[in-house]
């Protein structure tokens, strides 16, 4: 008796390789614009976000400087995930199109928490 033969692997579609890695490379490119124009200009936001005194009392203040840092972290949290991931998953030849989304998530994520920072904290007087 003989062995029975084994087929030969089917090639892996470079074309759809090269169209994931073009597409996932584009919305790395573009997230770590979103994410550089956000680490620079959301703080001002904050810093302005953080007064009250326009149309409350000035003795609540928010944390202006604790949202900035927890912005700048977690954008470069973020960039450093999606870069990272991005480069990991084309060397392993896996989908790239995941890694700036979830880099968008942490930057999403530390912004909500940054603007939470940064408004005033009121305090509750009991009458």
């Amino acid at each position: 008796m003989t062995a029975p033969e084994r087929a030969a692997p089917a090639a892996p579609n470079s074309r759809a390789r090269l169209v994931d890695a073009v597409c996932g490379g584009l919305l790395l490119v573009a997230f770590l614009a979103f994410t550089a124009l956000t680490a620079l200009f959301l703080p001002l936001g904050f810093a302005m976000a953080s007064d009250p005194c326009a149309y409350e009392d000035c003795s609540s203040e928010g944390h202006a400087v604790a949202a900035m840092i927890t912005l700048w972290i977690g954008s470069a949290l973020g960039a450093a995930t999606a870069s990272v991931g991005y480069g990991a998953a084309l060397a392993r030849r896996r989908s790239t199109l995941l890694w700036p989304f979830l880099g968008f998530a942490v930057v999403v994520v530390s912004i909500i928490i940054g603007v939470a920072l940064a408004s005033p904290v009121r305090e509750v007087v009991s009458p």
